[in-house]
């Protein structure tokens, strides 16, 4: 891994396609963690957001294709952490997002590579709905 691919990868953007939210997808996941509070009939639960999150990560993987280079190999991928900022706009049924992934930054610190992703929802009238910050560690032998 070259010093040169980490800077032609830092920035890199990629938009998924459209995620439409459906009521019942959104009520049966709500229901499976164990809330069962009405208003998340009308408005979606804070946690359902990894339905689409986390696809839109794996679609910028997909789309990038230096990710090869420099992830050789994804068994030694560690979750390194996640962090939402939601905004005041509630997720309802209906809407129409799209997420745009970008990485943000790429280190190595205690022999492990760092891959720190920022992802940016909006709505179908382009409103922020959510920012998404996401830590992938990829430990020795991976990269």
């Amino acid at each position: 891994m070259s010093e040169e691919l980490i800077q032609k990868l830092i920035g890199r953007e990629c938009t998924s396609p459209p995620f439409t939210i459906d009521a019942q997808h959104m009520i049966n996941y709500t229901e499976s963690v164990g809330v069962l509070d009405p208003k998340y009939k009308e408005a979606a639960f804070p946690g359902y957001v990894c339905t689409f999150v986390l696809p839109s990560l794996w679609h910028w993987r997909k789309q990038v294709s230096e990710y090869k280079d420099l992830v050789k190999d994804p068994r030694y991928l560690v979750h390194g952490g996640q962090a939402y900022e939601f905004t005041d706009i509630e997720i309802k049924p209906g809407d129409v997002l799209t997420s745009k992934t970008r990485i943000e930054d790429i280190f190595i610190k205690k022999h492990m590579l760092f891959l720190v992703y920022k992802i940016i929802t909006t709505n179908q009238n382009d409103i922020l709905v959510l920012t998404t910050t996401i830590t992938i560690i990829v430990r020795p032998g991976g990269f």
